[in-house]
């Protein structure tokens, strides 16, 4: 689904100036109690991997990454 859509944001009284936005639906819960929710491969599109926050796993290893240094990331990957 597209749609264009004008907002007002502001950060500490003052207007933020943005440019474009993307965002998604990954899950609707309906009524009658079902829910849909995005497939991995609906979520492996390129237009949507730059909109998705990093996992919890992925944020960790990065984590590893940046205080400890590659070493410990392979180290971490071979456990």
């Amino acid at each position: 689904m597209l749609q264009d859509k004008a907002l007002d944001l502001s950060r500490n009284g003052r207007p933020l100036k943005i440019q474009s936005m993307t965002g998604f639906i990954s899950q609707v819960q309906f009524s009658d109690g079902k829910v849909w929710a995005s497939s991995r491969l609906d979520l492996d599109k390129p237009e949507l991997r730059s909109a998705l926050a990093p996992s919890a796993e992925e944020q960790r290893l990065t984590d590893i990454y940046r205080t400890k240094g590659p070493e410990a990331l392979v180290q971490e990957l071979t456990k």
